[in-house]
């Protein structure tokens, strides 16, 4: 069901599933009294050159199609008007694969195409009507008749025999106001109220308005959790007070922010300790379609975890190596992937993006959508597994997991979670609204430390040390032995790795790093633990 009007536009409104050129149909005229039929007047204005395409997922099972829309096309669009124009994604050739509808007031034409090439057509003139003004158009083609028919006002009909025993072959694109390859071929004049159904029996035309006015409510748009992640609230969720889990027994560290967001962003050194634990509550189990969106900034060497997430449904891992992000989706056993997303772009260091983790149901797909990139998992999303009673929360980890694994360096701000999936345009208005709403209230978050202390060292490396990273380097000393270098981290605030060499050179560092390491001999690299 799209409304096509100045409320929805191209929304879908029984799914709130987006048009797939939003951002081009919110430059589309509104004629705000241009369907008197309904409730909701305005209709949308097309002048040949613009056009609405929608996606219809292959969820929908259409053996019967009807299709039905409101027109008050220009009477000068000859030699071709098309309206509506349905395109499959596969060519299957025993289904339907196009519906083409066009025309005005004085007639109407359908073209119905299967995959194996075969075409039926029909031109209906309007012998009925002979006004110009608004109209229902409605297209059937029914399964167990074999017949295509196309309507005025579900009063004067032209029908032709087709195929019986043939459906819709799905998924496909709906273009509303022009032909998909034809693209030449626009249409002139108003739409409004189009809706598809897989059944073929008459209808009043009363119903589809009906359908239409008790359509009133606008698609949500607000998030569900908000996590700021910055020098203000730290770690806290701010929708539901979800408290954050801290490793460090020192308060985070904060890195500048983006532009356009008032405060400094929350830091990580690739390191356990500065990792931040939260959840997300059960009801919102990540299990069904999300976006979530979340600012990141990368340093030089940058490889290791950023996001992991897992309940006892599933898990999924944003991850980081050599510039690349990767998207992995485990079952709850976090065994091997059964869904990996890889973006083909390398981000620049100290560059700040917005990264979007979708999962479209639709699609049955994880999507990482970025600056200027789209990426799409190449496998379906894994199976939910049953869940125990009682579900748990799912939990979510910023940095790394364990002292064992590698954590990604450098910033996190401004993480927000949607239950649905929208535009990314939409999802980026959002996002910036909904992280400068959160400092209006001008609250400070105090820092809770960790409660269980460093203890021990570990060795990472034999004959290699961290390159040489002056802005990482808390100081380098002469100490009288391994065990005294260890000691002086283990006390130093914001030590995460050392290393000590035959020279009795002692090394400390404020982040941890694997990846990168550099050839010294007689000298071993070494994390906390």
């Amino acid at each position: 069901m799209w409304p096509l009007n100045g409320v929805f536009r191209g929304i879908e409104t029984n799914t709130f599933t987006y048009s797939l050129n939003h951002d081009q149909v919110t430059d589309i005229p509104v004629q705000q009294n241009g369907n008197p039929k309904l409730q909701e007047e305005s209709t949308l204005v097309f002048d040949g050159s613009q056009f609405i395409d929608v996606p219809i997922s292959a969820d929908h099972n259409f053996q019967s199609v009807a299709i039905s829309l409101y027109i008050q096309a220009n009477s000068d669009t000859r030699p071709r008007s098309v309206f509506f124009h349905y395109k499959a994604t596969n060519n299957e050739s025993s289904k339907i694969t196009e519906i083409i509808l066009e025309g005005n007031y004085k007639d109407l034409k359908f073209t119905v195409k299967f995959g194996d090439g075969a075409i039926f057509s029909e031109s209906c003139r309007n012998d009925y009507y002979k006004s110009s003004g608004v109209y229902l158009a409605t297209f059937v083609h029914s399964f167990t008749a074999g017949q295509a028919a196309m309507y005025f006002d579900w009063v004067h009909s032209h029908n032709v025999d087709s195929r019986s025993g043939r459906s819709l072959s799905v998924p496909g694109t709906v273009r509303f106001g022009g032909h998909q390859t034809d693209t030449g071929v626009g249409y002139i004049g108003q739409l409004s109220c189009a809706s598809m159904f897989d059944i073929d029996e008459d209808i009043d035309p009363t119903y589809y308005a009906s359908i239409c006015n008790n359509v009133v409510t606008t698609p949500p748009t607000a998030p569900s959790l908000v996590w700021p992640l910055d020098d203000k609230m730290q770690g806290l969720e701010v929708k539901t007070n979800i408290m954050p889990t801290y490793n460090s027994l020192n308060p985070p560290r904060f890195l500048q922010g983006p532009l356009g967001l008032p405060n400094n962003a929350l830091a990580f050194d690739g390191s356990f300790l500065s990792s931040v634990s939260t959840s997300v509550p059960q009801t919102m189990l990540l299990g069904n379609q999300f976006s979530l969106a979340v600012f990141i900034l990368l340093d030089t060497y940058s490889d290791g975890d950023i996001i992991y997430a897992k309940s006892n449904l599933y898990g999924f891992l944003l991850n980081v190596q050599n510039g690349y992000l990767y998207l992995s989706q485990f079952d709850h056993r976090r065994a091997t992937p059964c869904a990996t997303v890889t973006v083909d772009k390398t981000l620049n260091p100290f560059q700040w993006y917005i990264v979007i983790i979708q999962r479209d149901l639709n699609a049955t797909h994880f999507g990482l959508i970025g600056d200027r990139w789209l990426a799409t998992s190449n496998q379906a999303t894994c199976q939910q597994m049953p869940a125990p009673s009682p579900s748990a929360n799912m939990d979510v980890v910023l940095g790394v997991m364990s002292m064992e694994q590698e954590g990604f360096k450098g910033a996190l701000t401004c993480m927000v979670l949607f239950e649905f999936i929208r535009p990314v345009s939409v999802l980026l208005d959002r996002l910036n609204s909904s992280c400068n709403t959160q400092y209006e209230n001008n609250i400070t978050v105090d820092f809770t430390n960790a409660t269980k202390r460093v203890s021990k060292q570990v060795i990472v490396a034999s004959n290699q040390q961290p390159p040489d990273f002056s802005r990482h380097l808390i100081r380098n000393f002469t100490s009288k032995s391994l065990t005294s270098c260890g000691k002086e981290c283990l006390e130093t605030p914001y030590c995460r790795s050392y290393s000590y060499g035959t020279e009795r050179t002692c090394a400390h560092y404020d982040w941890f790093v694997k990846n990168g390491l550099v050839v010294s001999p007689g000298t071993n690299y070494y994390t906390l633990e």
